[in-house]
């Protein structure tokens, strides 16, 4: 990775070419979880990788690359939000969407349940959520997108958690009376 990155540095196309093609899947499931818009996360995903090109001199070798990314990926995308004032999450039918890609359902599954919990907490709080337990990026990674400690890092998704799992039993023990 370090030979792409110096390459990516000093100008290479083919090395932003190689970085698209080992991490443009995850970010645009990633992206497609919070905007919940295909061609909304297509296009920030092609943002993200226009920013890690043009950006790619402010990179920090002590920073993980995979992080530094989910960051620029996560201020897009949260920007893209608040630009739009999109901040209650669409609806999300009791059918299976068909722009949801296979890799994503093999991730985490299409469960109603879920994505209603989901659409519940904070966007901070799905974030955090969603890079720990689908993306399985490390305390480490998040403190250093989120530029907070590890410690802080962990009890924000341990009370992100805590409240999922709140929401999450709400919804199946309505289900189970139905």
């Amino acid at each position: 990775m370090e030979e792409i990155i110096k390459s990516l540095q000093s100008g290479d196309i083919k090395a932003l070419e190689e970085v698209i093609v080992l991490y443009q899947q995850r970010i645009y499931c990633y992206i497609l979880k919070m905007t919940k818009n295909p061609e909304d996360a297509k296009d920030l995903t092609q943002e993200v990788f226009i920013t890690v090109y043009e950006k790619i001199h402010q990179y920090r070798v002590s920073v993980s690359f995979m992080a530094w990314i989910y960051k620029i990926a996560k201020n897009k995308t949260f920007n893209y939000l608040k630009k739009t004032k999109v901040r209650k999450y669409l609806e999300i039918s009791k059918s299976k969407n068909s722009y949801i890609e296979p890799y994503f359902d093999e991730l985490l599954g299409f469960d109603p349940s879920i994505e209603s919990s989901l659409d519940k907490l904070s966007l901070d709080e799905k974030n955090i959520l969603l890079l720990k337990c689908v993306e399985e990026v490390t305390y480490a990674e998040l403190a250093q997108i989120y530029h907070l400690s590890e410690a802080t890092i962990r009890k924000r998704y341990e009370r992100a958690r805590k409240k999922f799992a709140k929401y999450y039993d709400g919804i199946m023990e309505v289900e189970n009376y139905a």
